[in-house]
């Protein structure tokens, strides 16, 4: 007869990660060089992390056939990231004061490529969030964060929670990220696992047909959707942990894109009553033999 069991408590990086979605038809995320030092700046910012209020875990970002498992760890250093972020602004010609948002000048062309005069295009974005806990903290905290690497951040909070809120209500019904209606958006993704659902041209939400995939941030990138169909067509994708060529070339150019920058994973509770050799994937407890009871 077994003796009684104990209980122990395993945890495992939640499916879901936090993470910002960066609209690249809107300025400033228009410029690529942008986008990359938002990303520097952030990954692994501390203020940030410490606003989550829990224990956090390195994201899953691609969980794709094949078994690619990865996060866009940009910046594992904080300090190095948040110099490397400005030193990314600088080299795409912003100028950037001490205190002050950075600055760039862009000339303006006609249809026909004239140049028509110049602009100063402050480097500012409203980030858009629904609302729950710790939303709050962390807005405050990523504003704190980028305005030392030179950017002003302003903050939208959409009232009501997962399918309630308008962040993803349908496009007729006025959803933001349906109609693509944003600079940058604060949510809860899951991992990609289709890069053409998430990266290419046909997968940008189209509100006036309702149609398109989940490519909020309307990236669009011949060159990134051939290698996407090739990683997504190549006979290695059925070799589930093998390497494949295709997919990481893939995966890399969509990492490059920098569109969607996570931030962290919450871990998740699995109670586990006395199975040994259990252990929690990314989506559920797995258990290696179910009878192998601990006595």
């Amino acid at each position: 007869m077994l003796s009684t069991v104990t209980t122990r408590t395993l945890t495992a990086a939640a499916a879901g990660f936090e993470q910002i979605t960066l609209n690249v038809e809107r300025a400033p995320f228009d410029d690529p060089a942008v986008r990359r030092a938002l990303a520097l700046a952030l990954q692994g910012a501390p203020e940030v992390l410490a606003a989550a209020g829990a224990s956090i875990q390195t994201p899953t970002m691609f969980l794709l056939d094949g078994g690619f498992r990865a996060a866009a760890a940009i910046a594992p250093n904080p300090d190095a990231g948040l110099a490397a972020a400005r030193d990314a602004l600088r080299a795409s010609g912003w100028l950037c004061g001490q205190g002050t948002p950075c600055q760039k000048a862009v000339t303006q062309t006609n249809r026909t490529g004239g140049v028509t005069g110049t602009l100063t295009r402050t480097l500012q974005f409203t980030l858009v969030a629904n609302e729950r806990d710790p939303r709050t903290n962390i807005t405050q905290a990523i504003q704190r964060r980028l305005a030392q690497a030179g950017f002003a951040v302003d903050v939208q909070i959409v009232f009501g929670i997962g399918v309630a809120s308008r962040l993803f209500a349908p496009a007729a019904q006025g959803g933001i990220l349906a109609n693509r209606n944003f600079d940058a958006a604060l949510f809860e993704h899951q991992p990609v696992s289709r890069l053409s659902a998430t990266f290419s041209c046909g997968a940008i939400p189209d509100p006036k047909t309702g149609r398109g995939g989940d490519n909020y941030a309307g990236l669009c990138d011949p060159g990134l959707d051939l290698l996407m169909r090739a990683a997504e067509m190549s006979p290695a994708m059925t070799a589930i942990g093998q390497p494949n060529p295709d997919m990481q070339a893939a995966l890399d150019a969509a990492n490059r894109a920098t569109v969607i920058v996570p931030l962290y994973a919450i871990p998740m509770a699995y109670p586990n009553q006395g199975v040994r050799n259990a252990r929690p994937p990314l989506d559920g407890l797995m258990v290696t033999n179910p009878w192998a009871w601990e006595r």
